[in-house]
């Protein structure tokens, strides 16, 4: 994943103000959230696993709008499915953390589920 993709990322997740990104991976700095760096890399990755299938899609993801016409065949669902349960998991392990990280990660769960189930334009 290149560093810019990395950062929209760490963007659509509302992470920006508590992510890492200049080594080009996303992690958390040293505190609270610094042992949950994996999971984030985990979407990310999850993430460049959708853009590598399906880049429209993936560019919709960021961009909140729909993709390609019909429902996404079965392999690229299942990519999209494990893009969400990324998602989820981090928001699992950070929402207990100070601050608006957890109400984050929840939001861009919101907008990746409503962006991935909607009707393809």
């Amino acid at each position: 994943m290149s560093a810019a993709t990395t950062t929209d990322v760490i963007r659509f997740l509302g992470l920006s103000d508590v992510a890492d990104t200049t080594t080009g991976q996303a992690s958390f700095p040293l505190g609270i959230l610094y042992p949950y760096s994996q999971d984030l890399r985990r979407v990310c990755a999850c993430y460049d696993d959708l853009a590598d299938e399906d880049p429209g899609t993936a560019a919709a993801l960021l961009g909140g709008t729909g993709g390609a016409p019909g429902a996404l065949p079965d392999p690229k669902a299942r990519t999209a499915e494990s893009l969400l349960a990324a998602i989820a998991t981090l928001h699992r392990r950070i929402v207990f953390a100070p601050g608006p990280a957890g109400a984050s990660v929840a939001a861009a769960y919101r907008r990746a589920s409503d962006t991935l189930a909607s009707p393809r334009l």
